[in-house]
């Protein structure tokens, strides 16, 4: 009887014991310490391949290719602060920082999606808002954020798009360049 009452403890024991080793010699992803990793990578191939390109505080280089006259397009928060999401209709280029073409839009009627995190990479985010409103600062690239008729190239570090996460054509931890040309924005 009294062995009994000791196998259950001491099977409950061995079994917490191996479901906690450790010996599987995986490291968890930090994400920080990839993006400081990739910044240097986009640093180096933006100031080869793309010499006009910015860098902004994020670690996402830009260039505006095209821009248009006058803004057409004001973004809006709610009382409360909180971003009201507009709707972007765009033509997109995705590439790899090889070259490699992964996907794109260029139709007559575009690809129309809400700018909100949902929807799209906080990378497109980024580029779509504004860089101030109201008392809320940096949250884009631009003074006045994307408008219709503009035309933008973003080099993002992974952090901003689908960082260790595999994708059709896209290899984990891939920073990404994205040709995207608005052709309209709504409320």
């Amino acid at each position: 009887m009294k062995l009994r009452n000791l196998a259950i403890p001491v099977l409950l024991l061995c079994t917490t014991l191996f479901s906690c080793s450790t010996d599987n010699n995986i490291d968890p992803f930090d994400p920080k310490a990839q993006l400081e990793l990739e910044k240097e990578t986009i640093r180096t191939f933006a100031a080869k391949e793309y010499p006009n390109a910015i860098e902004d505080t994020t670690g996402i280089w830009y260039e505006l290719l095209d821009t248009a006259e006058t803004a057409t397009f004001d973004y809006k928060f709610n009382q409360n602060g909180t971003r009201i999401y507009p709707t972007a209709t765009v033509n997109y280029k995705l590439f790899l920082l090889n070259g490699t073409e992964v996907d794109s839009n260029q139709s007559a009627a575009g690809l129309s999606f809400m700018i909100s995190p949902q929807s799209i990479i906080p990378a497109w985010q980024i580029a779509f808002f504004p860089r101030a409103v109201g008392n809320q600062n940096h949250l884009g690239l631009l003074a006045r954020g994307l408008q219709p008729g503009d035309s933008i190239r973003i080099i993002t570090p992974s952090f901003y798009a689908y960082r260790n996460e595999s994708r059709p054509g896209l290899p984990p931890n891939s920073p990404l360049i994205f040709e995207i040309k608005v052709l309209g924005m709504a409320d």
